[in-house]
């Protein structure tokens, strides 16, 4: 059994994980089967404070590079959102490489869960139009991300058309039905007027009849 010293244990405060530190580094166990804390390429500087005083400073790329590097999916979510949508391609373009993959996986998993979907789509798009002809030569490792990412998006799509298919018959239906009506609107007032030219006593009549009639159709228009 390999054994070495460490220092400053701390335990969770649900007792379900504790941490320490060691000659080997920072040292996690947990109860958990899902994995909570999975930095990459950790050190000193790369705080929770430090990438929300980078995010009120507007420095976007920073705070997005750091909270990557923490790789804590709260922090994370919340960098993103932070992001103005007019600032997303630069940021995009500025992008070091080795968080292109990275990001990628988190705006597939984003897309999936979250309801600004339209966001989080701008940010998909900008991201493979900035750094597409370069991800060509490294498509295979890449593979997961995007088959991830066509998924969500694909979900998105199958729920959306059938949603927007079932609107357009309503509004088809709805155009159909006003203009039968109309047509028969128009048939009952030729009829009036036909028979209101046998007499000026009777055309009174039916003058009196049609206004009556049309306030009824009003009325049914209005109870339906």
């Amino acid at each position: 059994m390999h054994t070495f010293p460490f220092r400053h244990p701390l335990v969770s405060l649900a007792g379900r994980s504790w941490a320490a530190t060691s000659t080997e580094g920072l040292l996690i166990f947990s109860l958990d089967s899902s994995t909570v804390f999975d930095p990459f390429q950790l050190d000193e500087e790369v705080t929770a404070g430090s990438i929300r005083r980078a995010l009120r400073a507007a420095q976007w790329t920073r705070a997005l590079v750091m909270a990557m590097r923490l790789n804590e999916e709260c922090l994370l979510q919340e960098t993103l959102e932070s992001v103005p949508c007019t600032d997303i391609k630069v940021l995009c373009s500025s992008l070091p490489e080795l968080y292109v993959e990275r990001l990628l996986a988190i705006l597939a998993l984003q897309i999936e869960r979250s309801r600004h979907l339209q966001f989080y789509l701008i940010w998909a798009h900008e991201l493979l139009m900035q750094h597409g002809q370069k991800m060509k030569s490294r498509s295979v490792s890449l593979l997961p991300a995007i088959h991830s990412l066509w998924k969500s998006i694909q979900t998105h799509f199958n729920d959306i058309s059938k949603l927007c298919d079932w609107n357009r018959y309503n509004m088809k239906f709805a155009v159909c039905l006003s203009r039968q009506r109309g047509m028969k609107r128009s048939a009952e007032g030729g009829d009036s007027d036909v028979e209101g030219g046998d007499s000026d006593v009777e055309g009174g009549d039916s003058d009196v009849e049609f206004e009556v009639a049309s306030s009824e159709d009003v009325e049914e228009e209005i109870a339906e």
